[in-house]
């Protein structure tokens, strides 16, 4: 035992506040990690629970009820506790205490890269069951764990960290887990979530911490019924740690942090804000929605269109490596972040808009064109006839009828058919056009050119110029760069956007540093005008028409300066310009989703494997900094933080970590800001004492919990090979 530490609250002349008496002490392997204080078997002591990774254990130390005070004195860890832990086989990454089964006691859910996911039900006497194994695969990829009712069933689901995506495992009562949710990342560096209520909402949100320097959170709102909105990215120095604070009497989770200097410690609330107007900033982060089954060698297949017909467009995009089409719903927030999942044909490359609402795709993996149909999009596609070497195909929903262009003959020309999409027409035979093309192309787009009769076929090939040909009755006319300028350069699909389409007498290009406006005249394209984002380095590669508060108007991305840039179609009107924060390198296509009120229009960017948003009055969320504590200790190596409630009242407080002083900083809030209450050394052993430069990050970890149910509030600390308790006095 070591001497009582008495210590004044922070009221100046005020009876001292909170302290400790006689130190416990109790050895363990160095290494110990992950404490947790909780009332394990519900006697109203409070236990103690850390991973014991050097001894392949999970200690699950029950207290037991104190002995008179002389016996006190000489508490070993065999009459301090009725240690319950077991033997794990497996590296402990990470584990949560909750009541999974419904019985009130709180069980172990454990988490590790060899076994996976266990679950132990606890037993009537404190101990556990053995394990149950809950299968997960690609167990190389998980890296956290937490538990939470997500759903507010009143059961509590597991949710499984991921490099890439967290896996939400909902609880079907009595510890079983029947149906899976991915939450996917647009980033492949997750290292750790919390699950908590952020913005205050009454839900459980999520926020997950990235490997980034730029942008390492993102934040998901929960609705309480299992849903949850699309990404929010939030920008912050480099930290040294980061995670959540929560403090009692709060109706929100707040954010604490460290920089990386190790001298300050930051506290972070969530605030929310509706912008009417997305783009009127300088500076915009928009929200984001990975893409599903997108992989890395496919281009997104999209299509934008009112779907249900409830007045508000969706999105389609084609799931490749799924055999899926999603489709993600107009909603009130934009799109609805979990997709319509569709089953489809495998690979699909192409995906157009045919008529009646539907949706026609192509796979070449599969040399299949098929149709879903408007009435019935859940039902597996129908089949259409197609020719044995088709590169491509596209629906042609004014004219109820698809095309495909296909490699023909023994010399392997490119023959275009025109087939019509009618139930009973789709075996007669097609109509065929012969096509000058040496090179088979990666994507087209196709549009009428005022008459139904006249079609446009823009066809986009791997580093070379586009090529187009115009149809008319039997005949394909090949335009050449002098009946269109766009003609004359490579460009990828998403160059080009078609403003009124189907009807593609208007087209909008993107040229290098600036967006042509072109229009049909008899049978040529003519240059009207162009919008030009004023940067000499511009690389504008993709745009698309924009309707902002009633006024029409062109915007684009200028991917070398990152900003988006608008011009209004009066020509004296000025331009208005917004830089993204997060920079989007590569933007496969961009479109306008339509909504009830014009005023809440979207803007929809299409990333190879993400979707970002900027919407009108939209809830937007950013991080705010509520607070700053500065250590007044000489040299400071801050490196971690605890939630901690001590002293009459449990009065909530934070417990800092100083490596290089080898200290706990206890501080409180006080308006504004944060106060020190006491700063102590903690229990040192020469042997573990590190260096100057690089101090070893001990104490590693600090809880509070009543653990000698006196009803103070006592202080856990793990350092070196030691668990020490600092009973509350």
């Amino acid at each position: 035992m070591l001497p009582a530490l008495l210590f004044a609250c922070a009221a100046a002349g005020a009876a001292p506040d909170f302290g400790f008496g006689l130190l416990e002490i109790y050895k363990f392997e160095n290494g110990t990690s992950q404490l947790m204080v909780r009332d394990v078997n519900l006697d109203g002591r409070d236990d103690v629970l850390f991973a014991n990774n050097k001894g392949s254990r999970l200690e699950v130390l029950l207290r037991k009820p104190a002995p008179d005070k002389d016996k006190a004195r000489f508490q070993t860890i065999e009459t301090a506790f009725d240690n319950k832990g077991f033997a794990v086989d497996q590296q402990i990454l990470a584990y949560d205490l909750a009541d999974m089964n419904g019985d009130r006691a709180p069980d172990l859910l454990i988490l590790g890269r060899e076994q996976g996911l266990e679950l132990r039900i606890q037993g009537k006497d404190g101990a556990f069951e053995a394990p149950r194994k809950i299968y997960l695969e690609r167990m190389d990829t998980l890296v956290s764990l937490q538990t939470g009712d997500l759903n507010e069933d009143g059961r509590r689901d597991a949710v499984v960290g991921r490099f890439d995506k967290a896996e939400i495992l909902w609880n079907a009562g009595a510890g079983a887990f029947t149906s899976r949710t991915e939450l996917a990342f647009g980033s492949s560096n997750g290292r750790d979530m919390d699950i908590a209520d952020f913005n205050g909402d009454g839900h459980l949100d999520g926020m997950f911490y990235f490997s980034s320097e730029t942008m390492p959170l993102r934040f998901r709102p929960g609705d309480g019924k299992g849903g949850f909105g699309m990404e929010h990215l939030f920008p912050m120095p480099a930290v040294k740690a980061v995670h959540k604070l929560e403090l009692a009497g709060r109706k929100q989770a707040a954010l604490g942090s460290i920089p990386r200097s190790g001298r300050v410690f930051r506290v972070h609330v969530l605030a929310s804000e509706t912008r009417a107007d997305a783009l009127a900033r300088d500076e915009v982060i928009p929200q984001r929605l990975p893409l599903k089954g997108m992989g890395q060698k496919f281009s997104p297949a999209w299509a934008a269109a009112d779907f249900d017909r409830d007045g508000l467009e969706d999105f389609a995009v084609a799931a490749p490596e799924l055999s899926r089409v999603h489709i993600y719903k107009g909603a009130k927030g934009g799109l609805n972040p979990e997709p319509l999942a569709i089953d489809s044909l495998s690979g699909i490359t192409a995906l157009s808009l045919a008529g009646d609402n539907g949706i026609l795709v192509f796979s070449p993996s599969e040399k299949a064109v098929a149709l879903h149909e408007g009435a019935r999009l859940e039902a597996f596609p129908r089949l259409l006839p197609a020719p044995d070497k088709t590169v491509l195909a596209a629906a042609l929903p004014w004219a109820d009828s698809y095309m495909c262009m296909a490699r023909a003959g023994a010399q392997g020309k490119m023959e275009l058919s025109i087939r019509s999409l009618s139930g009973a027409s789709t075996n007669s035979e097609p109509r065929r056009l012969a096509l000058d093309m040496a090179n088979d192309p990666e994507s087209v787009k196709v549009f009428r050119l005022g008459s139904p009769d006249v079609l446009g076929v823009l066809c986009l090939i791997p580093y070379q110029p586009p090529e187009m040909f115009v149809v008319q009755g039997d005949k394909a006319t090949k335009l050449s760069p002098q009946a269109f300028s766009a003609l004359a350069q490579p460009a990828a699909a998403a160059a080009f956007a078609v403003p009124d389409a189907p009807d593609g007498r208007r087209l909008l290009v993107a040229q290098g540093s600036v967006v042509r406006d072109y229009r049909w005249k008899a049978s040529a394209y003519e240059a009207l005008g162009q919008v030009n984002p004023g940067n000499e380095n511009a690389q504008v590669s993709v745009c698309a028409r924009f309707d902002m508060g009633g006024k029409d108007g062109v915007i684009l991305h200028d991917r070398n300066s990152g900003n988006l840039v608008w011009q209004p179609a009066e020509s004296q009107a000025a331009a208005l310009r917004t830089h993204l924060a997060c920079p989007i390198p590569d933007i496969a296509g961009m479109v306008q989703l339509q909504a009830k009120d014009p005023a809440r229009s979207t803007l929809l960017m299409i990333g190879r494997s993400e979707l970002f948003m900027l919407r009108n009055g939209a809830i937007e969320y950013s991080i705010l900094e509520e607070g700053e504590y500065a250590s007044p200790a000489e040299n400071p190596a801050l490196f971690d933080f605890n939630s901690v409630q001590l002293g009459p009242g449990r009065r909530p407080m934070a417990a800092i970590t100083d490596a290089r002083n080898r200290s706990i900083e206890l501080i409180s809030r006080q308006d504004p800001g944060w106060r020190k209450e006491v700063i102590f050394e903690v229990f040192q052993n020469p042997g573990f004492s590190g260096s100057e430069s690089m101090p070893e990050n001990e104490p590693r970890d600090v809880k509070s919990g009543d653990i000698d149910g006196d009803g103070l509030r006592d202080l856990a600390v793990l350092v070196h090979d030691k668990l020490i308790v600092y009973p509350g006095e």
